[in-house]
């Protein structure tokens, strides 16, 4: 690893920790500043996904994680 790639991970290490590793890989993304793509490909390496709650679409296109909670963000309720 690089030592900027140990700089993200134990960034990664601390926000998750912080939060009981009861996180999404956007939002840790927006915890450390971090393109998606790299926190997921640290994440990998590190063998901490299994760790992460995940993120899916249902069938109306809505977020919803593991818990099935759904996130209203995106809706524009017809405002």
């Amino acid at each position: 690893m690089t030592p900027r790639t140990m700089r993200i991970a134990a960034a990664i290490h601390y926000h998750a920790s912080q939060r009981e590793w009861n996180m999404t890989l956007q939002e840790l993304a927006e915890a450390t500043g971090e393109k998606m793509a790299t926190v997921r490909a640290i994440v990998v390496s590190k063998g901490w996904m299994n760790r992460l709650r995940t993120m899916t679409k249902d069938r109306y296109g809505l977020e919803t994680d593991d818990k099935h909670n759904m996130h209203f963000v995106d809706l524009d309720w017809g405002q």
